[in-house]
């Protein structure tokens, strides 16, 4: 696509990827209607109603891919999923977001470990729940953001990555660069762990 590639292969890959990712694996949050990716197990064959970090550079590449190749349902799953993966950092006592948050099922349902009251009660109030607190200093939100700024020329996007810039300073500088932190939603200290991703 950025290479002007004709072979035909990778896009149809891509193609295909998505669109039955839309079809098996988006979901609706009951609260908030948060959209996001939802995890299946071909090993156990179960379906998980979680969503993490990592898989949030999939709005990014979807608004970019729906945007060359100019499909527009795409494009606005993608703009879904970076609203959602945006939401995890909003709700949280730093700013920064967690590296795996989970739901409940259209129904209610419950997979994984079983929830306690606060995280449910979390869940009402935010659209979901943090089941992995750490900050792992990764980009893909921030990725996804600045897709999803540069495509629509909303500034809530680049206002949403200014502020998230700051939190990283606030709770991740260290004297020797920047660390990780245990728990996106503790301000207190020491919250801070002794250990730098290469890709920070």
């Amino acid at each position: 696509m950025l290479i002007n590639n004709t072979d035909p292969s990778y896009y149809n890959t891509w193609k295909l990827a998505v669109k039955s990712s839309i079809q098996e694996l988006i979901q609706v949050s009951p609260a908030h209607n948060l959209t996001y990716l939802g995890e299946y197990s071909t090993m156990d064959k179960t379906f998980n109603y979680e969503f993490s970090h990592l898989a949030c550079f999939a709005g990014g590449n979807w608004l970019l891919g729906g945007k060359v190749f100019e499909d527009n349902e795409v494009f606005d799953y993608g703009l879904k999923l970076v609203n959602t993966c945006m939401e995890t950092y909003k709700h949280t006592a730093t700013g920064l977001g967690p590296e795996i948050f989970r739901f409940l099922g259209p129904n209610g349902e419950i997979t994984g470990d079983e929830p306690g009251a606060q995280d449910l009660e979390f869940f009402r109030a935010n659209g979901f729940y943090i089941s992995n607190p750490v900050y792992h200093l990764r980009p893909e939100v921030i990725e996804s953001a600045f897709y999803a700024w540069r495509l629509t020329g909303d500034v809530q996007y680049q206002e949403f990555v200014w502020k998230a810039f700051q939190s990283l300073q606030k709770y991740c500088k260290a004297p020797a660069g920047y660390a990780e932190i245990q728990s996106v939603n503790s301000n207190s200290k020491p919250n801070q762990k002794d250990a730098l991703e290469s890709f920070l």
